[in-house]
């Protein structure tokens, strides 16, 4: 998924993730990856 690569370096990219991850999916595990 595309917000692995978002996932991949800072808290802020971090919290992006988690926020994109709401609101599209239940996915929020992709952003520990």
């Amino acid at each position: 998924m595309f917000t692995t690569v978002i996932c991949n370096n800072t808290i802020r990219s971090f919290l992006f993730c988690a926020y994109i991850n709401e609101k599209i999916t239940h996915f929020t595990e992709v952003c520990f990856d």
